[in-house]
């Protein structure tokens, strides 16, 4: 897995700041090869539930899907689509919006005070009227 792409400088977290478990998603080939929004729905759900019980999570999608199925030796049919990391914090997080702008820095970052800010888009931008 690769951890925050944004922090060039940062190889991820430290030994006791790393999640305490993790949960690969995979879809069944078998089955179908288009979950079509239900990955986002599962992932939702638990990262809710998790919340409600004070857990942490970090749906990751930058990561290697063959080398986890063969370190994991996941069955050729199940294709990994997501990691799901779940942990308690090691650090304090906060949302913004963006500016509003159609060039928006959406990149996270760290203050001097190392508060993670994580930008994400207005509502208004996300309803149209």
């Amino acid at each position: 897995m690769k951890w925050a792409g944004y922090f060039k400088e940062w190889n991820g977290p430290s030994p006791e700041e790393r999640p305490v478990a993790y949960i690969i998603q995979c879809i069944d080939t078998n089955l179908s090869t288009n979950c079509l929004c239900d990955d986002g729905l599962h992932l939702e759900a638990i990262t809710l539930g998790a919340s409600l019980l004070g857990i942490h999570s970090c749906i990751i999608k930058s990561f290697n899907p063959t080398e986890i199925s063969t370190v994991l030796n996941i069955p050729q049919r199940y294709t990994p689509l997501y990691v799901l990391a779940l942990g308690y914090p090691a650090e304090t997080v906060e949302l913004t919006d963006t500016d509003g702008s159609d060039n928006a820095d959406i990149k996270y970052y760290r203050t001097p005070e190392s508060v993670h800010i994580v930008p994400k888009r207005p509502l208004k931008e996300l309803i149209i009227r």
